[in-house]
C-alpha cells in the first residue's frame, strides 16, 4: 500500500466551490501515482444543530476513514454538509450533495461511503436517483454494515422501477420538446438545427446572409458552367470561405449536398415525429438565392453525370473531347461516351462518340433499358459541325451583341460623358503601367520560387501550389491589360463614335480560330446547356438539337417610336437538320446558317454604325451628339 503524505481533505459549504482544486491538491501532495481509484468519498450530514454539537458528524467521518483503511483506500475526501433539517431533502437544497452528485454523474467518483442510505436523502425519489447514478457509473458504495450489494433482489427490483421511472422522465422530456417544436413551427420559426450555408437565423426567422449567399451563387454558376467539384473546392479554399462548422476545407460531399438543397429556391421540407410517434411534415419558406431555371439545370447535370467520382476528380484529360459532357442520346436519355478505334494505318485511327447503354445493358440487363439510337459518330467531324453552328448562332444573336456592347463599350462612353478625354487616357495608362509592374513582380516571385525549389529548400507540392496561384494572378492581370489596351485605343481615336460591330467581328474571328479544347469548353460552358443526338435508322442520318442557356436563337430587334431599339427574346433550342456523319467524314443537309445570317441581319450591312450608336444612346441624329459635345 502506498504511503500518503496528506491523507484527507474536507469539503463543506464554505469552500465547496473550490472542491476541484482541493481534490487535485490532495492527489498532488499525497505522493506520486495516486488516482481517482485511491480516493474514498465520505458524505456526512446531520439533521439538526443539536446532533452536530453531539459529534455525530465526527462519528460519521471516523467510520468512513476506518472503512477506507479496511478496504485499503488510502485517501479520503470528506463531503461535510453539516446540519440540514428534513425540509432540505431535495438535492438542490444541499450545496455539498449537489457538487458530489455532479462529480458522480461525470464518472469521477469510484468509492463512496455513507453511514446509511438515509444520509443521502430520506426522500425515496432522490435517494433512488443517486443510487441509479452510482450503479450506472460503477461506483463502489460502502455503508456502516459493509459494502452495498447491488445484486440483492430487493435492490435489483428498486433499480428496475427506477429505470421505468427514468424512461417515463425521458418520455415527458421528449413530449415537451415536440410540443415546443410544434409551437415554433406554427409561428414560422426555424427549429431544424443549424440552418444551411447562405442563410442566418434572427429572432427565429430565416434571413439571407449577404456574404455567404454570394458564394452560393458562385458555386451554382461554376457547376452550371461544368466546373468540377474539385475546382469549386479549390476556389472556396483559396478565398478563405469556411464551412458552417468553421472548417477551412470543404469536402466534395458537402458541395454536392449544397447543390441539391431546395432551400435556395424557396423551400425545404422538415419532418419530425409528433407526440404519438407519427411523422409530422412541414414545409419551411426560405428567401430565394438561386433562380429556378439555374437550379433545375444543376439538378439535371448532377443526375446525368455518369459518375459523381468523375465530377469530383474531373479536370482536363489528355484525351478529353469538346462535347462529351454535352451530348445526350435521345434513345436512353444518357450522356454519350467515347471510344478510340485503332487500325493498322495511322489515318484509320478514329475516336468515336458512342452510346454506352448497349455496354451497360450487357453488364446489367435488369437495370438498363435497350437503346435503339446507338450509332457511333466521328468525334472530329461532330465537334467541327457543332462548334461552327454554335458560333454562327452566337454571331447572329442581337442579345449577345447587346451584352457584348455593354460589357466592353459602356465604360468608355460613361467616361467620356463627364470627364476630359486626356484625363481618361492618362488614367488608363497609369492603370496599365501599374498592372505591368505587378506582373513583373509576380514573375520575379516565380523565379525566386524556382530557385528555392531547385535548391531543395521547398517541397514540390508547396512550389506548385504557390506558382499556380501566381500564374493565375498574372493571367487575370493580362486580361485586364487587354481590356485597358482596347479602351486606350478607343479613347485616342478622334472619332465621336465607336465601331463596336467591328470589335465584335474581331472577337468572332478569334473564337473561330481557337484550337485549344479547354478554351473552347470555357466558351461553351457560358452558353450551352446540352445537345440531344437523334439517330434515324431508316434515313441513317443524325439530327442534333442544341439547347442554349439563353433564348438567343432567332431573337430580333425593333425600334420604338422614341428611336430606341428593343431586343426581343428568341428561343433556347436550335436544330441541325438530318446529317450524315460517318466514321471518316460527314455530309450535311443542314440549312445554310450563313445565308440565314445574311437574311436575318441584312440591315446590319446597310446602316451606319454611327447612326446605330447614336440611336442606342438615345440621340435622334449624329448631329445632336456633336452638338452635345
Amino acid at each position: 500500500m502506498k504511503k500518503s503524505k496528506v491523507s484527507s481533505i474536507e469539503i463543506n459549504p464554505d469552500n465547496v466551490n473550490l472542491y476541484e482544486e482541493q481534490i487535485k491538491f490532495l492527489l498532488r501532495k499525497s505522493g506520486s501515482g495516486y488516482t481517482e481509484q485511491d480516493l474514498l468519498h465520505v458524505y456526512v450530514r446531520v439533521s439538526t444543530r443539536n446532533q452536530e454539537d453531539n459529534y455525530s458528524l465526527e462519528n460519521q467521518i471516523n467510520l468512513g476513514i476506518e472503512k477506507g483503511k479496511r478496504y485499503q483506500i488510502p485517501l479520503t475526501v470528506i463531503w461535510n454538509e453539516r446540519g440540514k433539517s428534513s425540509n432540505s431533502e431535495y438535492i438542490e437544497n444541499r450545496i455539498v450533495l449537489t457538487k458530489l452528485y455532479e462529480r458522480i454523474k461525470k464518472g469521477k467518483v469510484k468509492n463512496l461511503f455513507v453511514q446509511d442510505m438515509s444520509r443521502l436523502s430520506r426522500n425515496e425519489k432522490v435517494s433512488g436517483l443517486i443510487k441509479w447514478e452510482l450503479e450506472k457509473n460503477n461506483v463502489r458504495l460502502f455503508e456502516k454494515r459493509g459494502k452495498y450489494n447491488f445484486t440483492n433482489p430487493n435492490d435489483r427490483l428498486m433499480f428496475g422501477v427506477l429505470s421505468l421511472f427514468s424512461e417515463h422522465e425521458n418520455s415527458i422530456r421528449r413530449m415537451r420538446s415536440v410540443l415546443g417544436k410544434l409551437s415554433k413551427v406554427k409561428k414560422g420559426e426555424w427549429c431544424g438545427g443549424m440552418v444551411g450555408f447562405g442563410y442566418k437565423i434572427k429572432d427565429g426567422k430565416i434571413l439571407i446572409d449577404r456574404k455567404e449567399s454570394k458564394w452560393v451563387k458562385k458555386i451554382y454558376k461554376w457547376y452550371d458552367e461544368k466546373k468540377t467539384l474539385k475546382f469549386i473546392q479549390s476556389e472556396l479554399y483559396k478565398n478563405g470561405i469556411q464551412t458552417r462548422r468553421k472548417n477551412d476545407m470543404w469536402n466534395t460531399g458537402s458541395i454536392t449536398s449544397l447543390l441539391k438543397r431546395t432551400s435556395y429556391i424557396g423551400y425545404t421540407d422538415y419532418t419530425f415525429n409528433d407526440v404519438n410517434g407519427k411523422p409530422y411534415n412541414h414545409t419551411y419558406k426560405f428567401p430565394k438565392i438561386i433562380d429556378d431555371e439555374l437550379w433545375k439545370r444543376v439538378q439535371i447535370k448532377i443526375k446525368n453525370s455518369r459518375s459523381l467520382d468523375k465530377m469530383i476528380n474531373g479536370g482536363v484529360r489528355d484525351n478529353e473531347t469538346l462535347l462529351q459532357t454535352y451530348l445526350k442520346c435521345s434513345g436512353c436519355n444518357k450522356l454519350m461516351g467515347r471510344r478510340k478505334m485503332k487500325g493498322k494505318n495511322v489515318e484509320k485511327k478514329n475516336s468515336l462518340y458512342v452510346c454506352r447503354t448497349q455496354e451497360r445493358l450487357y453488364t446489367n440487363p435488369k437495370l438498363h433499358i435497350k437503346c435503339n439510337s446507338n450509332k457511333s459518330m466521328n468525334i472530329d467531324k461532330v465537334d467541327e459541325l457543332i462548334w461552327n453552328s454554335i458560333l454562327e448562332v452566337w454571331k447572329n444573336s442581337y442579345m449577345i451583341k447587346e451584352q457584348f456592347k455593354k460589357d466592353i463599350i459602356d465604360r468608355v462612353i460613361e467616361d467620356r460623358k463627364d470627364m476630359n478625354l486626356d484625363d481618361n487616357i492618362l488614367r488608363e495608362e497609369t492603370s496599365r503601367d501599374y498592372i505591368l509592374r505587378e506582373i513583373r513582380k509576380k514573375e520575379d516571385m516565380i523565379l525566386d520560387l524556382e530557385n528555392e525549389y531547385y535548391d531543395e529548400k521547398m517541397s514540390k507540392d508547396r512550389y506548385e501550389d504557390l506558382k499556380g496561384k501566381l500564374l493565375e494572378k498574372i493571367t487575370e492581370s493580362r486580361e485586364k491589360l487587354s481590356d485597358i489596351g482596347l479602351v486606350i485605343d478607343e479613347l485616342k481615336d478622334d472619332k465621336k463614335w465607336i465601331d463596336w460591330l467591328n470589335v465584335f467581328d474581331e472577337e468572332y474571328h478569334s473564337l473561330s480560330e481557337l484550337t485549344d479544347i479547354k478554351s473552347k469548353k470555357e466558351f461553351l460552358n457560358k452558353f450551352l446547356d446540352d445537345i440531344e443526338v437523334i439517330w434515324d435508322k431508316e434515313t441513317k442520318l443524325h439530327t442534333f438539337n442544341i439547347n442554349f442557356k439563353k433564348p438567343i436563337i432567332d431573337d430580333s430587334r425593333y425600334q420604338k417610336k422614341n428611336g430606341k431599339f428593343i431586343i426581343k427574346k428568341g428561343v433556347n433550342s436550335y436544330t441541325i437538320p438530318p446529317t450524315k456523319i460517318g466514321r471518316k467524314k460527314y455530309e450535311s443537309k443542314k440549312r445554310n446558317l450563313k445565308n440565314k445570317s445574311v437574311s436575318s441581319n441584312s440591315s446590319l450591312s446597310n446602316y451606319s454604325t454611327v447612326t446605330l450608336f447614336a440611336r442606342l444612346r438615345g440621340w435622334s441624329t449624329l448631329q445632336s451628339r456633336m452638338t452635345a459635345m
